[in-house]
């Protein structure tokens, strides 16, 4: 069974404009409503077996979550962290220690947030009649996930494959569809050879910096440039084969998938997006930063403008008040069309791809699968959207 994608990149593109512009209008209040019709839309594009996915997340849900969510971090950055200061005062005459245990407290709490948001999402969609679901286990996967991350990070990278995969379980095991559980097999053994270009582009970086520190600098700035196309390309390849081989070695009873998605495609799709997205965004980015500059400091901007031939003369000579007004609507601009570009550009493009490569396989198990309850919203995303995590989507 094939997985059809049939968003054209013009809606998108109205949709997260529009819905962009009024969120401005009510100084970020329709947000929830933005993010619940762009899920909407981009859900009922994906049609496995030509029927849509359905989002059915309700914006009331999501802005309820996120106040509670919001009154929980603020108690945590208020007192929490007054106690842990106060005790670092107290015990080791050193506030230190105190960031140290608050800074893990804020790296569990993101990943705590990021399952509940997963839970939410999964809880909220629907194909052909049956929902999605995550069991229970945030607390877990935070604590889990801050561990493994910790190997990953100390062991400068070695472990990274390691931690994607045993997090990657942790999710799968407990992923639903109806009353159907899937199964994450495989082994962190499929994974390394995803990560080769990734640790090419970090040898190529030390090769780099060693080419520097023996004086060639310009020779140095080239092996610099390379690093940093192939370190990107890594990237994309190890998040791409990853996700692959992960995809390919899940399963739901008899029910299976083929995933070959091509990471080269991936990141010229990338590349072309974010390229796009940069050219229309400079030109407000621009007005920006020189309403910044003359508003700061007019005499500056007209030494800047000297050295690029341009007269801003009369730009300098503007009362503070008029750039500290176009500031707002400029910045606000800024996020409003990368957002709306990256949507239209990137992430629309790369699921196009994904969906095409996608394949289901053994899906007779799809008939005996029946429907379970709906999970209660508890605080929906709150924390996920109160620490912005996964942006618009």
């Amino acid at each position: 069974m094939g997985v059809g994608f049939d968003g054209p990149a013009r809606p998108l593109f109205r949709i997260t404009m529009w819905t962009g512009l009024v969120t401005l209008f009510t100084l970020g209040l329709y947000r929830f409503w933005m993010k619940t019709r762009v899920r909407r839309w981009l859900w009922s594009s994906f049609r496995p077996g030509g029927q849509p996915l359905e989002y059915t997340g309700d914006p009331t849900e999501k802005m309820m979550g996120f106040l509670a969510a919001m009154v929980v971090i603020a108690l945590y950055v208020g007192v929490v962290n007054l106690i842990l200061v106060y005790f670092g005062l107290t015990l080791f005459q050193n506030t230190g220690p105190a960031y140290v245990v608050s800074g893990g407290g804020l790296i569990m709490l993101f990943f705590f947030a990021k399952y509940r948001a997963r839970r939410y999402k999964l809880t909220r969609t629907a194909w052909r009649g049956v929902t999605f679901g995550l069991d229970k286990g945030a607390l877990a996967y935070a604590r889990k996930a801050t561990v493994w991350w910790a190997f990953a990070v100390l062991s400068a990278g070695l472990l990274m494959p390691v931690t994607v995969f045993v997090l990657e379980r942790f999710l799968t095991d407990r992923t639903r569809f109806g009353d159907g559980h899937l199964r994450q097999s495989g082994s962190v053994a499929m994974l390394y050879p995803a990560a080769v270009p990734l640790a090419v582009g970090v040898l190529v970086a030390a090769a780099a910096a060693t080419t520097v520190i023996f004086g060639h600098r310009v020779a140095g700035t080239v092996i610099g440039v390379a690093a940093a196309a192939v370190l990107a390309y890594g990237l994309v390849h190890f998040q791409v084969t990853a996700l692959a081989r992960l995809t390919e070695a899940k399963s739901l009873g008899s029910l299976g998938f083929r995933f070959d998605p091509s990471p080269i495609r991936v990141f010229l799709l990338m590349a072309r997006g974010y390229a796009l997205a940069l050219i229309v965004v400079f030109p407000p980015a621009v007005a920006f930063t020189t309403a910044i500059v003359a508003l700061q400091s007019g005499p500056r901007l007209i030494q800047i403008g000297e050295k690029l031939g341009v007269d801003l003369s009369t730009l300098a000579g503007l009362p503070p008040y008029v750039l500290a007004l176009a500031c707002v609507p400029l910045y606000f601009a800024i996020f409003l069309l990368w957002s709306a570009l990256r949507a239209t550009f990137v992430t629309r493009p790369i699921y196009h791809h994904y969906a095409e490569r996608l394949q289901l396989t053994g899906t007779s198990e799809l008939a005996r699968l029946k429907q379970t309850p709906r999970a209660a919203p508890e605080e929906a995303e709150g924390f996920a959207d109160a620490l912005d995590i996964g942006a618009s989507f």
